[in-house]
């Protein structure tokens, strides 16, 4: 997760694994290419025959990366990234440009008209064995669909200058984070749902009164004190890049920083709406609510009244907190 900022149509800099899905890989170093994922070689590459980075086409846009591997890591990331954010918001998003960083995006020729969206994340690892080290690259391509297609900063511009103040997009800040995790695999997700049971059963959730109108505590500076930040700089391409990262034992139960309650409760949060409404594109229509000016609390008290209250949510934000946090103790994971 990171604060996004300025590209062509859409830069959002961050850094994925399926499991047990479509979107798995194989536990190997063999490298295959999935047919539509196609080497660009020479006047087609965009990088020109001498780039340090290889350039392919695929369905989900253009791939610039050091190694042939890791274009697969990041075509499948795309691949579950697009149909996710299809199945949970309604709109499949439109052909971008992936790069790990090898080269500076700037400094290519390609054809911007054409790409819709841009991230810039590095692949890690040492081969296809390891692509389990980078499943946070749907998540925040998810992050960015959000912003290009849903919640947009202009209306009509391509280039999308994410205010400071801001973390992502101008949705609030819960939505803009529930959007990633939504397309996030199994095992992450899951994990984040384990978390959420022992904040429960702890009696440490936020209060929903705080949580839908507080900021990201990324942006709002309530990190984990114990946190390790260190800035790396880098020359690429004749270009200082500097990279600042947050180091941070992995969260778990009772693990209650304000960080992973806000992250960890927006997670459970997506598991028991689509679960009791029986609609996997109910937080498609909580984002149109609110984007017209409504509240959570005014989507669930119209809720209760067009559909007869069938998911049992309460009418209340108080009534749904309580229902909120019984599921949570109760959770079978």
């Amino acid at each position: 997760m990171g604060l996004k900022s300025k590209i062509v149509a859409l830069c959002f800099l961050a850094t994925f694994v399926a499991v047990g899905s479509r979107y798995a890989y194989l536990s190997s170093n063999s490298v295959e290419l999935p047919k539509d994922l196609v080497l660009l070689k020479g006047a087609n590459s965009p990088g020109g025959s001498d780039s340090a980075s290889l350039w392919y086409n695929s369905p989900y846009g253009l791939i610039s990366v050091k190694e042939k591997w890791r274009a697969v890591v990041a075509y499948r990331e795309a691949e579950a990234g697009f149909d996710k954010f299809e199945k949970h918001f309604g709109v499949r998003p439109e052909r971008g440009l992936f790069s790990d960083g090898t080269v500076i995006l700037e400094d290519i020729a390609y054809d911007r008209n054409l790409v819709k969206w841009t991230l810039v994340w590095p692949i890690k690892g040492s081969g296809p064995s390891e692509a389990h080290l980078n499943t946070a690259i749907r998540h925040e391509l998810a992050h960015g669909f959000l912003r290009v297609y849903l919640w947009p900063w202009g209306s009509g511009e391509k280039v999308i200058d994410t205010p400071k103040s801001r973390y992502g997009s101008p949705a609030p800040d819960w939505l803009d984070e529930l959007a990633a995790m939504s397309v996030e695999d199994d095992l992450k997700f899951n994990n984040r749902l384990k978390n959420f049971q022992a904040m429960a059963r702890a009696s440490a959730i936020i209060p929903f009164s705080d949580f839908f109108t507080m900021e990201h505590p990324n942006v709002s500076g309530e990190t984990d004190p114990s946190a390790k930040v260190t800035v790396k700089k880098q020359l690429v391409g004749g270009k200082t890049i500097t990279t600042t990262t947050i180091i941070r034992t992995p969260s778990g139960p009772g693990d209650f920083s304000i960080g992973t309650k806000f992250v960890e409760q927006g997670a459970a949060l997506f598991s028991f709406l689509t679960e009791k409404t029986s609609d996997l594109q109910v937080f498609g229509k909580v984002s149109s609510w609110i984007q017209q000016g409504g509240s959570f609390e005014g989507w669930l008290e119209q809720y209760a009244v067009n559909a007869n209250n069938k998911a049992d949510l309460g009418s209340s934000l108080t009534e749904f907190e309580a229902k909120f946090i019984a599921w949570g103790k109760a959770l079978k994971i």
